[in-house]
């Protein structure tokens, strides 16, 4: 089950910003089922160690690779770095250094910021009262 949940993710969900190819998972348009929108939640950064959870399955990957390896589970687990560097991305862009909510990833070759914050999404000190 697992796998057939990661296969939808992959075939579906997965994207690469412009110009620095960093990895997001979009969601479907609720235009058209198959336009993926480039719009990736800040909890959406767990998938990543979810993919190299599943790819080891909780083993350290050195333990795990032991037992024999298939190039699924390197692809998987390359996902979850991917996916990882992203979200870290959506941390270092910021001059707070604070992830926003809500981030939406660049497709258009015409621009060239990978990462675009709507001012209601990016965490501001003043919120808080800081």
């Amino acid at each position: 089950m697992y796998d057939h949940a990661m296969d939808g993710v992959k075939r579906r969900l997965v994207g690469y910003s412009y110009p620095s190819h960093f990895t997001f998972i979009g969601e479907l348009s609720s235009i058209s089922a198959s336009m993926l929108s480039p719009k990736m939640d800040h909890l959406v950064c767990f998938l990543g160690g979810n993919f190299a959870l599943g790819a080891t399955e909780g083993k350290p990957i050195t333990q795990a690779k032991e037992g024999g390896w298939t190039v699924r589970q390197q692809e998987d687990f390359n996902l979850g770095e991917e996916i990882a560097r992203s979200c870290f991305e959506m941390y270092n862009v910021t001059a707070t250094g604070i992830a926003p909510e809500i981030v939406r990833f660049n497709t258009d070759t015409s621009k060239n910021d990978d990462i675009t914050i709507k001012p209601n999404d990016r965490w501001t000190p003043s919120i808080f009262g800081c």
